[in-house]
């Protein structure tokens, strides 16, 4: 549930850089700490769903999975395997 809420907050922010940073690195930090990314699927799997629809900024989108991998890669190379 968190996850989901900070993904949408940053698929949807258009106001400001420095929130968008804030709430993309939020949902990573999020995606990255749950399990070692044995959900990666499904975490995978919302960004996918929030991207279908309209109001979802798809270049915020890009960001959020930029930040997983690179949280990912930083934190433990099996996590980032698994996205």
């Amino acid at each position: 549930r968190d996850y989901d809420s900070a993904l949408c907050r940053a698929a949807t922010e258009h106001q400001s850089k420095a929130a968008l940073k804030e709430k993309v690195n939020s949902a990573a930090r999020i995606a990255t700490s749950h399990g070692g990314g044995r959900h990666a699927i499904g975490f995978v799997r919302r960004l996918v769903e929030i991207a279908e629809d309209p109001m979802a900024i798809k270049e915020n989108l890009l960001f959020v999975a930029d930040s997983i991998m690179r949280h990912a890669e930083r934190d433990d190379p099996k996590t980032a395997r698994r996205f």
